[in-house]
């Protein structure tokens, strides 16, 4: 008799069988570990991921951040296809007023309390302004790209103008 088709992640017919006997649980949903899937995983607790997680803020501040300039963008680019002319422009400034708060408190823009006491921009200024002109450098040449090149140049601009300076 042949061995029975067995699928690649159990490996072999006869590795799956040795398992089996070993594991009384295999397939059954009451715990154990599957076969293949336990040693892909890696080291646990995984030792890279923990490292990672010393070395950056966590959440990551400057995604969402970016993420809520480039749906603001977006929409604003899509506003402008728009027949209704009121409606174009109304969509525009509230675009608009919405991102310029939101840079005014991303940044820090004085008049608004600051807290961040060190000389210099608060620190995740740079890897916002770098993602936004990441996303900006992989668009095709056009109004969302011209925008976001202005909008991470004024994120720039005012997280510097906010910070303290060095004495």
């Amino acid at each position: 008799m042949s061995d029975p088709w067995v699928p690649p992640y159990f490996g072999s017919w006869e590795q799956l069988l040795q398992e089996s006997l070993v594991n009384p649980f295999l397939g059954s949903g009451r715990g154990g570990r599957p076969y293949k899937v336990y040693a892909m995983r890696g080291p646990q607790p995984d030792p890279w991921r923990a490292a990672y997680a010393m070395s950056e803020p966590s959440p990551d501040p400057w995604r969402a951040a970016a993420a809520y300039i480039l749906s603001a963008l977006t929409i604003r680019d899509a506003a402008e296809k728009l027949a209704d002319t009121r409606l174009r422009s109304n969509i525009a400034q509230q675009v608009n007023s919405a991102l310029e708060q939101f840079i005014d408190d991303y940044c820090g823009t004085p008049p608004h309390p600051r807290p961040w006491p060190w000389a210099g921009p608060v620190p995740y200024v740079f890897p916002l302004v770098s993602e936004l002109t990441l996303i900006a450098n992989t668009l095709a040449p056009g109004m969302l790209k011209t925008s976001l090149e202005q909008i991470s140049t004024t994120v720039l601009e005012k997280g510097f103008a906010g910070a303290p300076r060095a004495e």
